[in-house]
């Protein structure tokens, strides 16, 4: 029986070597990752808690609540029911161009769930800095929503990278977080691509620039929903629950949509705001245009619109 040929000291050497090289090159990103997807799944558990708690307080406080509405009183349509979009196209140079790819495909998305082109977008040299308030646009714009980069601060001043982007509301501008805009732009998988919820597995290099683009796209399509003055609200995978994640519906639901088409509808017709509360205003337009009554199971959160 021939004896069995030892591997040469030198070749368990370089073997265990090889190991050692791979586990410390490996190990850290699994246990990135790990980290990373458990950090994502706390999150979308806290905010489906959030609702079921806002939740147990809307039916404690009634049926009634004008909290409960799930649309403000200001939106940013003009009295033929449009909105006109003007991305600063200074703010383009910068970006090879994608925050106006990312604009226009939200505004196609809206466009396709009412559809109704009412939603346009174009570029202009308007400069960020100076250009805040619509009455400093150019004249031939009906209503002029500012896409621009902004750095986020917390209460202290410091950078708060939880918001990706938010919509002024009066103010006609919407902000992409200066933070997002960096991870969307990025060649590379980041930690917040976790945290949305966008990452669970392994991504090639080549999906990266899609996966970006669709994180970028679905935020800027939830802060139009903003701009149209609906409110956070519905479950936590829904397109307008308060943290955008990409595991979230990227569309309007049936709620949203019958929503703004109300809001349209107010916006094209004001005098029908003398008729009493805005609240009972839009209650009973909201039934007339869509048949039916605001869903009493709706989640309506009061908060800030980020």
């Amino acid at each position: 029986m021939a004896r069995k040929k030892r591997m040469s000291r030198n070749k368990r050497l370089a073997l265990v070597m090889t190991i050692i090289i791979l586990v410390v090159l490996v190990a850290p990103q699994f246990i990135r990752y790990y980290m990373n997807v458990t950090e994502a799944k706390q999150a979308t558990q806290q905010e489906k808690d959030y609702l079921a708690k806002i939740a147990r307080q809307q039916r404690l406080e009634g049926d009634n609540s004008a909290d409960k509405l799930p649309v403000t009183t200001h939106w940013d349509l003009n009295a033929a029911g449009n909105m006109k979009v003007v991305v600063s196209s200074r703010v383009m140079k910068e970006t090879d161009g994608q925050a106006l790819k990312w604009v226009k495909t939200a505004a196609k998305v809206w466009n396709q769930a009412l559809g109704v082109q009412f939603i346009s977008v174009r570029s202009s040299d308007a400069n960020q800095d100076e250009n805040v308030d619509r009455n400093v646009w150019p004249q031939d714009s009906d209503y002029q929503l500012l896409v621009g980069y902004k750095k986020m601060t917390d209460t202290a001043g410091k950078e708060d990278t939880s918001v990706l982007a938010t919509t002024t509301e009066g103010g006609n501008t919407m902000w992409i977080s200066a933070h997002a805009a960096k991870v969307w732009l990025a060649e590379t998988i980041q930690r917040e691509d976790y945290l949305l919820g966008a990452v669970y597995g392994p991504v090639t290099s080549a999906d990266i620039t899609a996966l970006h683009d669709k994180e970028a796209e679905h935020t800027v399509i939830h802060e139009f929903g903003h701009a149209l003055a609906l409110k956070h609200q519905g479950s936590a995978l829904d397109l307008m629950s308060p943290m955008v994640g990409i595991k979230d519906s990227s569309k309007p639901n049936e709620t949203e949509v019958m929503q703004v088409k109300t809001i349209r509808y107010l916006a094209m017709h004001p005098e029908a705001l003398n008729e009493g509360t805005y609240n009972d205003v839009f209650r009973k337009y909201y039934k007339q245009i869509n048949g039916q009554d605001i869903p009493d199971d709706l989640v309506v959160l009061n908060d800030s619109h980020d």
